[in-house]
């Protein structure tokens, strides 16, 4: 118990509460020494100064504290319809899509809504479909409130059994079930909001739309998106709008799918020609999305989700100024949306401060404060950490906390404690990096990364037998090039200089780029092996 209070009150302020006090004990000690050995200043210099240096601290500490808070000062209330008997679950995320969408994004500065979406950010997604899963996650956050339930097709109507749980405690609040049709979601979702709404905040504008017999192979569409499964959901949607008359609402999907891609693409295109007129296929169907979603726009002002895409579609051809206007208009709509956030972390590090945020650092922080399951984020994040860049470098054991918290909601994630091992490393504590590495191994054997850092960890040891083992497995696997350069370290080490040279040579001619620091190391091995082999070549003459 008295740990979770020193958690809570430590927050994510670097050091926390155990550092607080040590600065206070350590500089009432300079002032009692002051006291002690100098006559003039007085006991009352010596109270005065105390508690002068103990409000100064406790009022940086507080600002620090509510710019970092602990992640138990965030209320979160959450909609999940997500256990059902019908066929890949499409009536209960298509409940739960119409009671969300009629939800308010956040009700105070610190208590929002987790849309259910967010929890295709862990890795791997479909896990996030099992009950007891997705009850690790809502403990762990904590998620504070969810609207949990199970809902039974019967031909055009459909049975409820929904409860409002509160967490981490898991204690049922209220309870309710009833029997609806689809063609009335406004009787539907009036009886949500009678039932639950003193618990959960409701729009006062209703956004309803009369069910659909597409709205199966629809919702499932939703899904493969918000899994980033862009291609696939794309080729629902293709099939959907054959087959039916043409509506808006699916090609606005379609259309953020087209986004998506092309983002995907523009990441991995060759620099664009200056010299060039001819657009590239992606860039065009870009431009097609973006003038049917800004239409849609026109029409329908509130939508958040098309206002986000626009502005990631101005990103992908580098128009920063057009994508930072629908990028404003979102954050102040909604400013606990973290793809919002995510899309900031584009713009020119300038523009970051009229934001609230001195670097991309506390963006990505931010992200995983409102939604530590951004797998993608956490290991960017950390990776700033390990590398030790002056501009990000936090303690280890801060970022070792997130990590930790995303390991406790999802245990399986091989990159995460790959990660893990590394913020561990970086403290100094070799049998505990070791296990975490071991872990990581063990969930996805044979990975030339992880065999590679194992490797690393064991010539940081100094037991190059089996640094040399793990070296050569790294190899095996995936040919891991950094591998190489160690493993000619090792031979160069042994006075095997002939065996050394090849692997720096090999290391040397699949540089991967003008940057690359490990190619450079390999050149200077190669210097010092050839200056060994040539001192031995003198020095065997000389015995001759």
């Amino acid at each position: 118990m008295m740990g979770n209070v020193i958690e809570y009150l430590s927050g994510n302020v670097p050091g926390g509460l155990p550092l607080y006090f040590l600065l206070l004990i350590v500089t009432f000690l300079i002032i009692f020494f002051m006291y002690r050995v100098n006559e003039l200043f007085t006991r009352k210099h010596l109270i005065r100064w105390s508690i002068i240096a103990f409000l100064v601290y406790t009022v940086l500490y507080i600002i620090l504290w509510f710019h970092n808070p602990h992640h138990q000062y965030y209320k979160r209330y959450h909609v999940a319809i997500l256990q059902s008997d019908t066929r890949g679950n499409w009536l209960g995320e298509y409940l739960t899509d119409l009671i969300t969408d009629n939800v308010k994004f956040f009700r105070s500065g610190n208590e929002y809504l987790f849309p259910y979406y967010w929890l295709y950010r862990i890795n791997p997604a479909d896990s996030v479909l099992h009950p007891a899963f997705c009850d690790r996650i809502y403990r762990y956050l904590p998620m504070h409130t969810v609207l949990d339930g199970s809902a039974l097709w019967k031909e055009n109507a459909f049975h409820v059994k929904l409860q409002l749980i509160q967490y981490p405690g898991k204690h049922v609040v209220q309870q309710a079930e009833g029997d609806f049709s689809l063609d009335r979601p406004d009787k539907f979702l009036k009886w949500i909001k009678e039932n639950f709404g003193n618990r959960i905040p409701f729009q006062e504008k209703e956004y309803l739309q009369p069910f659909r017999q597409s709205d199966r192979a629809f919702t499932i569409a939703r899904r493969l998106f918000f899994q980033r499964r862009y291609e696939q959901s794309q080729e629902v949607l293709k099939k959907i709008i054959r087959k039916k008359a043409p509506d808006p609402e699916y090609r606005k999907w379609y259309d953020y799918n087209t986004i998506r891609l092309a983002g995907k693409k523009r990441l991995h295109h060759p620099p664009k020609n200056p010299y060039s007129t001819k657009v590239p296929i992606w860039q065009k169907k870009l431009r097609q999305a973006r003038s049917d979603l800004l239409d849609i726009l026109k029409s329908d002002p509130d939508d958040l989700l098309s206002k986000v895409m626009v502005a990631e579609s101005y990103i992908w051809e580098e128009d920063f100024n057009s994508a930072e206007i629908f990028l404003k208009q979102a954050f102040v709509e909604n400013p606990f949306d973290i793809d919002v956030l995510l899309n900031f972390t584009f713009l020119h590090p300038s523009r970051y401060q009229q934001f609230g945020f001195k670097n991309r650092r506390e963006i990505y922080q931010q992200i995983l404060t409102y939604c530590p399951l951004e797998e993608s984020v956490l290991l960017k994040w950390s990776e700033l950490i390990v590398r030790g860049d002056p501009a990000y470098t936090p303690p280890p054991h801060f970022a070792k906390d997130f990590v930790q918290r995303y390991l406790n909601m999802n245990p399986y994630s091989p990159s995460v404690w790959l990660m893990l091992g590394q913020l561990i490393a970086k403290q100094g504590d070799r049998p505990g990096a070791l296990k975490c590495f071991l872990k990581a191994d063990s969930l996805q054997p044979n990975d030339g990364l992880i065999l590679y850092n194992i490797g690393v960890l064991y010539y940081e040891w100094e037991k190059l037998d089996k640094a040399r083992t793990y070296f050569l497995k790294s190899i095996e696997a995936s040919d891991y090039l950094d591998s190489h350069l160690y493993l000619g370290s090792i031979y160069k080490q042994e006075g095997n200089c002939e065996a050394a040279l090849k692997e720096f040579r090999y290391r040397v001619i699949h540089k991967t780029g003008d940057d690359d620091f490990y190619a450079y190391q390999a050149m200077k091995g190669i210097r010092e092996c050839l200056k060994i082999l040539e001192e031995k070549k003198k020095s065997n003459q000389k015995e001759k």
